[in-house]
């Protein structure tokens, strides 16, 4: 603790400060901090057989996407620890994640790495929410290039820095430890389609054209077999069950309907799939 920055560490000699909601950014004097406390299971035994049972359905759903099938008890070593580690590993690195001050079994400190890239979204105009969305897709296709994996790629956890850059939170998915690494982001690159296809920051009618754009710009810039066979693979299990994607067609609601969407693109990946015509962005 001696080491920290002087507010901060007065800031957490504070007790009362340990405690409180999940997740805090706070702003001092010597920058600014984001704060993840130990997830707190008030139904004690409850919440942990549901996050075995979470862990058990995860399993499975790996075996069906992936072909390969993870311990359970593989998939709970996701506390704040295991970030903390994960973050070090990947700042060490030279990634842009956040850098980690301290980490104890209670309480994870980072240094705050900009505004999550969903309220940039939020607040920009249309062009250029097409460019910030191109460039997290670049982003993560150069993260997987280099080798690495996020396991939480989705929008929320992308920021955008005060140096103008793409930096990446939330790593306390563990899945990426047991799946092969093509597998691990391959799910990565779902994630990140899923939550484009949800986004109301783009207009409805424009929304399988612009996941075509995601897909063949990700493709482009990380042409990677095994990434890509992982990726059919999706694909093909969205086709055998096309059936269901028209009657889920016909409900409302984002979550339904961008599930829907992605079986669409996913499924483009089932045509000849070295088609050069890169789509334009919606104007």
């Amino acid at each position: 603790m001696d080491a920290l920055p002087e507010h901060l560490r007065r800031w957490l000699d504070n007790a009362d400060n340990w405690k409180g909601e999940r997740i805090d950014e706070i702003d001092l004097p010597d920058g600014r901090y984001v704060i993840k406390r130990r997830e707190a299971y008030a139904l004690g035994r409850v919440a942990l057989w549901a996050k075995r049972a979470r862990a058990w359905l995860m399993s499975r759903v790996c075996g069906w996407l992936f072909g390969v099938r993870p311990a359970p008890a593989a998939l709970l070593h996701n506390d704040i620890q295991a970030e903390g580690r994960r973050l070090q590993y990947l700042f060490a690195h030279g990634q842009r994640v956040p850098e980690v001050l301290l980490s104890t079994p209670d309480i994870l400190v980072m240094r705050n790495v900009g505004d999550v890239l969903t309220d940039v979204l939020r607040d920009a105009d249309m062009p250029a929410r097409l460019h910030w969305l191109d460039r997290a897709v670049q982003d993560t296709a150069r993260f997987h290039r280099e080798g690495f994996w996020h396991g939480g790629a989705q929008l929320r956890n992308l920021t955008l820095g005060q140096d103008g850059q793409i930096w990446r939170i939330d790593f306390e998915e563990s899945a990426g430890d047991v799946l092969p690494l093509a597998a691990i982001q391959a799910y990565d690159f779902f994630q990140m389609l899923q939550s484009v296809m949800m986004s109301p920051r783009y207009p409805a009618d424009d929304m399988l054209r612009l996941g075509q754009h995601v897909l063949y710009t990700y493709l482009q810039a990380h042409p990677e077999p095994a990434v890509r066979a992982a990726l059919v693979r999706i694909g093909r299990i969205f086709r055998r069950i096309s059936w269901l994607l028209r009657l889920l067609a016909r409900i409302p609601g984002r979550d339904v309907q961008a599930f829907v969407r992605s079986g669409a693109v996913m499924k483009l990946l089932l045509n000849d799939g070295t088609d050069d015509s890169h789509p334009r962005l919606p104007a």
